[in-house]
């Protein structure tokens, strides 16, 4: 047992299972992790993690609902039930994999699949879909979910949601870091050396995945999904006006807190850059080219601009996480553009870089039955720390246990 210096009491360590789908819709993440402590002490080690492809079909539904908003209620209904069964099965897959029995996983943390988030419009809304319900009656596994929608209601913007994982895990006491997510949107966390979690700043930059995903789907005629450690940007060039018109977008100039997603850089956005590159006799791959360079141009630009890195002495890492830390080439820009910083993969803190966002939920969700806020204000804007999530009870068994833990300073 971990002992907790605070109080001197000794928790027994939590199996919890953490689940994750991105925006880029390419698959099912699923994390097992074992969790010592509670709270703002908590440390952990990873079990094990998987990731599940998207049937065809169902990834087309996906997107065609985030695309089309206009979607009827019948097909939006179907949809949040399917991804309910998806998610318990491939959760209930990774567990006999293991062979540990779904009686001894404490919770599940499932953010769910996001299809539409507007924490700017006048009446601020978020949704994600994937029923908790289907997962918790399958496994006997109690859910949290619906993690955003507290932020959002106490006016932040619901996202980014990692930062208060990425301080728990990544913080150093002499060393600023920046753990970067290159995922469908790019993402980041500054963890200023010796800081307190509340000084920990966290936004979206631009634009990753979602865009480099299609524009390779247009360039090799549906046959790729995605641009193999940067092979096919590498083969072009960057088309410097295109860049700048990027990189001037008011999104990317706009202070944090910030957050983005489909809603303004999904398939409209790639759309007129497809039309564009038709009028201009563009070559896909230089605008794919661009497109990867505009990636790393907008990490090095938010740093520069909202971080105080370049104020002190103090070394700085970045820490690189999410699908895009396997595109070499972005890799390779990013290090040309930033070579004042030492880059790393999360891997190196045991913190996995396809499994990062799944086993955060599951420590999320810790989190919330520890009755610690999950979010970071600084981070999202919200009024103040909240405790995250909505909580769906499994079997009878393991949600009285689920009870019992939460009940004030009990160790058991």
């Amino acid at each position: 047992m971990q002992s907790n210096p605070t109080t001197g009491r000794s928790f027994p360590p939590r199996v919890v299972a953490g689940i994750m789908t991105g925006t880029s819709v390419d698959g099912i993440d699923v994390a097992l992790t074992k969790v010592f402590d509670r709270g703002l002490l908590i440390q952990t080690s990873l079990i094990d993690a998987s990731t599940t492809p998207f049937p065809i079909s169902l990834r087309e539904s996906i997107l065609q609902i985030a695309h089309n908003h206009s979607t009827g209620v019948a097909e939006l209904s179907d949809l949040h039930a399917k991804l309910g069964h998806h998610y318990s099965r491939a959760l209930s897959s990774l567990a006999e994999q293991n062979s540990i029995p779904l009686d001894d996983i404490f919770c599940c943390g499932c953010h769910g699949q996001t299809i539409w988030h507007a924490p700017n419009n006048p009446t601020p809304s978020t949704l994600q879909i994937g029923t908790p319900t289907v997962i918790a009656e399958q496994t006997g596994i109690s859910v949290v979910s619906d993690f955003r929608w507290r932020d959002l209601a106490a006016g932040g913007q619901a996202a980014p949601l990692i930062p208060v994982v990425d301080w728990l895990l990544l913080r150093d006491r002499s060393v600023h870091r920046i753990a970067i997510n290159l995922g469908g949107i790019i993402n980041l966390t500054f963890l200023p050396a010796n800081q307190p979690i509340e000084n920990t700043l966290a936004f979206d930059v631009s634009p990753g995945n979602i865009l480099l995903d299609r524009l390779t789907q247009e360039l090799t005629a549906g046959k790729s999904n995605f641009d193999n450690h940067g092979q096919l940007a590498a083969q072009g060039k960057c088309l410097e006006p295109l860049l700048e018109s990027w990189m001037a977008l008011p999104f990317i100039k706009m202070h944090p807190p910030k957050t983005t997603g489909r809603e303004a850089f999904g398939d409209l956005f790639t759309d007129h850059v497809l039309e564009l590159a038709t009028s201009e006799n563009w070559n896909l791959y230089d605008v794919l080219c661009t497109a990867t360079h505009f990636a790393a141009s907008a990490i090095r630009y938010s740093i520069e601009s909202f971080l105080p890195v370049n104020k002190d002495s103090k070394p700085v890492e970045l820490v690189v996480s999410g699908g895009g830390a396997h595109n070499e080439f972005l890799i390779n820009l990013i290090t040309q553009k930033m070579p004042h910083f030492v880059i790393r993969k999360s891997d190196a803190f045991h913190y996995p870089v396809d499994a990062k966002e799944s086993m955060a939920f599951a420590i999320l969700a810790c989190l919330t039955t520890d009755g610690v806020a999950g979010n970071i204000p600084l981070a999202t804007g919200a009024k103040g720390p909240r405790i995250l999530g909505s909580l769906t009870p499994g079997s009878s068994r393991n949600w009285c246990n689920l009870l019992r833990w939460m009940q004030p300073h009990s160790p058991s």
